[in-house]
């Protein structure tokens, strides 16, 4: 049986509510098994939130949903992709001030 969580390419919060989703589990009974903000993890669902910063926050996460081993390492995938996107966005945010200051 194949898994019903898809690599999102990055999209974090969209394969996290999907996986969750997947699993049949409520955000507020997620947040109440990992000990999490049920307001803060529904901004990180929705991307106005960054992802968490480590892979122990999501092994929290992961476990409280149930995922599989297999949709762990799709979120992680998406984490990761997450994370360097973020990183890049603020490098060309920060070149592209420089560039009008300097020009």
């Amino acid at each position: 049986m194949g898994s019903k969580i898809k690599n999102l390419g990055g999209h974090f919060g969209i394969a996290l509510k999907a996986a969750r989703q997947a699993k049949g589990v409520s955000l507020r009974e997620l947040c109440r098994r990992a000990d999490l903000d049920p307001g803060n993890y529904c901004k990180m669902e929705y991307g106005t939130l960054p992802p968490p910063p480590t892979k122990n926050e999501l092994n929290k996460i992961c476990k409280a949903i149930g995922v599989s081993a297999l949709e762990k390492d799709m979120l992680l995938l998406a984490l990761r992709q997450e994370q360097a996107w973020r990183i890049n966005h603020r490098a060309r945010v920060e070149i592209d001030r420089l560039n009008r200051e300097f020009s």
